[in-house]
């Protein structure tokens, strides 16, 4: 990720005070197409 992902996700409140990033990212195949799914503290999202 881009820095400018990183400052708008702690805008955003997804990064914890340490800077730590609260979601990790996985790929998954569907329906043929890879897609990145975030996994956050409060569920998937895509």
């Amino acid at each position: 990720m881009t820095e400018d992902v990183y400052k708008k996700m702690a805008d955003d409140g997804k990064l914890d005070d340490d800077g730590r990033d609260m979601w990790s990212v996985e790929t998954r195949e569907v329906g043929g197409e890879q897609l990145a799914v975030y996994r956050s503290f409060w569920g998937w999202v895509v």
